[in-house]
C-alpha cells in the first residue's frame, strides 16, 4: 500500500464571530477588506474562506434564486445544490478555473457553517483547505471536491453530522 504524506500548515484559530447574521458578516468582510486594500491588516485563511463563503451565497442566489445562510439546517439544501452542480458538470465538463472557483467557494460556505459551532481553526495542507475542531483535522476541500465529482460515500450531509459530533 502507498503511504500518503499530508502537510498540513500552521492553524489559525478562528477570531470572527459567526453568530451574527449574514449581511453583518458581509459588512464585516467589506470593511476588513477595505483595511486590507489600504495595507492596515493582513488577509488571514479565515477571511479569505469567509469571502468565498459570501460569494457561495450571492453565486447560489443569482444562479438558482435559493436563498442560503450559515445555519445548519441549509445542509441538505447545500449537499442538494454540489449534486447539481456534479450533474452540470457531467453534462459540460467545467474548464480546471470553473471548478476551482466552485470548489473554493463551497469549501468556503461549508467552513463556515462548521465554525460557525465554535472551536476551529482553519488549515492549508497538500490536500486543500481544512478545519481543526477539537483537535482534529479535516480537510474540507478534499470532501467537497470528492461531492462535485460525484465520488461514492461523498455527500455532505453526514460528514456535517460527523463534524458536529467531534
Amino acid at each position: 500500500m502507498e503511504s500518503i504524506n499530508i502537510e498540513i500548515g500552521t492553524i489559525e484559530k478562528t477570531k470572527i464571530d459567526y453568530n451574527v447574521s449574514v449581511q453583518d458578516l458581509i459588512n464585516f468582510f467589506d470593511e476588513e477588506q477595505e483595511a486590507i486594500l489600504k495595507k492596515e491588516k493582513i488577509a488571514t485563511l479565515e477571511f479569505m474562506m469567509l469571502g468565498y463563503a459570501i460569494d457561495f451565497l450571492f453565486w447560489t442566489k443569482n444562479a438558482t434564486g435559493i436563498v442560503l445562510d450559515f445555519e445548519e439546517e441549509v445542509i441538505p439544501t447545500f449537499d442538494a445544490i454540489l449534486e447539481a452542480i456534479h450533474k452540470k458538470f457531467l453534462e459540460q465538463a467545467p474548464m480546471q478555473e470553473e471548478f476551482q472557483d466552485v470548489l473554493k467557494k463551497a469549501t468556503g460556505f461549508l467552513c463556515v457553517v462548521i465554525c460557525k459551532q465554535g472551536n476551529c481553526g482553519y488549515f492549508n495542507s497538500n490536500l486543500g483547505i481544512g478545519i481543526s475542531k477539537n483537535g482534529n483535522n479535516v480537510f474540507v476541500m478534499n470532501r467537497v471536491g470528492r461531492r462535485l465529482q460525484g465520488q461514492e460515500d461523498s455527500e455532505i450531509i453526514s460528514f456535517y453530522e460527523q463534524m458536529k459530533s467531534l
